[in-house]
Parts: C-alpha cells; structure tokens; sequence
C-alpha cells in the first residue's frame, strides 16, 4: 500500500519541479524572447571584463536565466548563469574572470567572443578585441550581433 502513494508523491514533485522549470526557462516563446530591446555592456574593471545585459523595457513577463559565455583567445570556454527577475529593467553584470571562478591569469589581450544566452536562445554575441594598454577602456574592434539578426555591427 506504501508503494503506490510513494511513487504518486514522487510524481506529482516531479511534476511541480519540471513545471516550475518550464515556466522559468521556456515560459516565453522564441519570438518574444528576439523581440525584447536587450541591451549590453562591455567595459574593462580592475578585475577584468565586464559583461552585462538587460532587457531595456523590463517586457519579459517571467523570470529568466541569462546564460553568459566567454571564449578566450585560447580557445577555452567559460560559462555563468545568472537568474532576473521578471519585468526588470536593470542590468545584470558578471565580470570575467573573477565570477566565472576561472584564474586571475587566463585573462589575456586577444580576441574573445561573449554569447548571452536567455532560455537557450543567443539574444547577443560580442566579439572584440582585449588590450589592456590600448584605448577605449582596453575593448577594441567591438563587433555586435542581435538574435535574428544576419550580420554583425562595429561598435568601434
């Protein structure tokens, strides 16, 4: 008799676990997640580069996992989750390396690609250039894609 209810219990949290995930993540459909005004920072800190997005208008309805992905000039790839809130304006800002637990020392002059990733989707890709002795706060050739987008913009 135990059985059953144990295996209906496990059931219906699997249930309200997977749903609650569901309306995190996918929630919102593709299409409305392109059409949402992000907007992005790219600057250099003391601690390194600073990568932020935000959905300017606070349009999406539910809360959000931006994903953020950083490519070095190695070719190693690193990755932060970050969760906002639904209907937020503000940016949400992670810093590379320092937040994406990787060493001090991987944090070298050449190109890097950032992806920012919402339920899965690419919203935004950034790619430049890092010299900490150059101009322009250390970015140089900043290049940047909007999803759905077909080409990529200068932003120099």
């Amino acid at each position: 008799m135990k059985k059953p209810l144990v295996i209906l219990a496990l059931l219906v949290w699997a249930t309200v676990i997977f749903a609650g995930a569901a309306l995190v993540q996918g929630g919102v459909s593709s299409k409305a997640i392109m059409s949402v005004n992000w907007q992005t920072n790219l600057e250099t800190t003391p601690q390194g580069i600073l990568f932020g997005l935000r959905d300017k208008n606070g349009d999406m309805p539910v809360g959000y996992l931006v994903v953020f992905q950083v490519q070095a000039p190695d070719g190693s790839k690193y990755q932060i989750n970050r969760q906002v809130a639904a209907r937020s304006s503000s940016f949400v800002e992670v810093v590379f390396p320092r937040d994406f637990n990787a060493g001090a020392g991987v944090l070298k002059p050449g190109p890097y690609l950032g992806k920012y990733l919402v339920a899965g989707k690419a919203v935004i890709m950034e790619k430049f250039n890092y010299n900490p002795a150059g101009g322009q706060d250390g970015i140089q050739h900043r290049q940047t894609w909007w999803g759905g987008s077909k080409k990529w913009v200068n932003l120099d």
